[in-house]
């Protein structure tokens, strides 16, 4: 299995990098257009902060963000809707890397519902805390460590977390079971140990269960078998 390096150098002319921002900011009767424009502006300054995360852009996939190609942290953002690769889109970039810190920007990003930062050599932990209006979320194949953090129980719209292929430690938290609305989970190919917790029993839409390749142990508790849709 391969484990990506944070600070190891690779050609990655077949790595693909997708983010999908997906931010409903003028859903008509929903947000009126000055409350939007407003939120907006937030937004934007929270994607210029994670821009500022990213040590590796060489394609210049980022460039555009700020509304000047010298990325102007200081300006006042317009509507980050023309950006390249917020939808308001999908950004299809390659090799982008840094560290994702804990408090991080992304938490300000109040419509943000689907996040995809695989395949990149993205270190340090799971970002938290992360929008509530999140419903998809894939950091699989970087090279994210320490434990999965219990915060993310606090999702409760998520439909899919696929954290797999990463240096992930510590325990499974039994908080994943508050995710009511999950139909995907994959946390294949990590360090992870313990037990896993019967309260994934609660994840009654669940459609698709990872685990292995991990240091698990003891068995599966009779509360996922009985999970009807896995």
């Amino acid at each position: 299995m391969e484990r990506h390096g944070c600070s190891r150098h690779r050609h990655c002319s077949f790595v693909l990098l997708i983010i999908v921002v997906v931010v409903a900011y003028l859903l008509v009767g929903v947000v009126p257009a000055l409350q939007a424009s407003v939120i907006a502006e937030d937004d934007g300054r929270a994607l210029m902060q994670f821009q500022s995360l990213i040590t590796e852009d060489p394609y210049g996939a980022l460039a555009s963000w700020g509304g000047s190609s010298g990325s102007n942290h200081s300006a006042s953002p317009a509507t980050p809707c023309g950006w390249c690769g917020v939808t308001c889109g999908t950004l299809r970039g390659l090799g982008l890397g840094g560290a994702i810190v804990a408090q991080s920007s992304l938490s300000s990003l109040t419509y943000l519902r689907w996040l995809d930062l695989s395949q990149n050599r993205l270190c340090s932990g799971v970002p938290t805390p992360l929008p509530l209006s999140l419903e998809y979320l894939n950091l699989s194949r970087n090279a994210l460590q320490g434990a999965v953090s219990s915060e993310l129980g606090s999702l409760r719209r998520l439909r899919v977390l696929v954290l797999d292929t990463n240096n992930l430690t510590g325990g499974i938290p039994a908080s994943l079971g508050n995710l009511t609305s999950l139909t995907d989970l994959a946390l294949t190919g990590n360090h992870l140990s313990g037990h896993i917790p019967s309260a994934l029993g609660n994840l009654h839409a669940l459609t698709s269960l990872y685990l292995n390749d991990n240091m698990l142990e003891g068995s599966i508790p009779l509360s996922v078998f009985n999970l009807s849709s896995l």
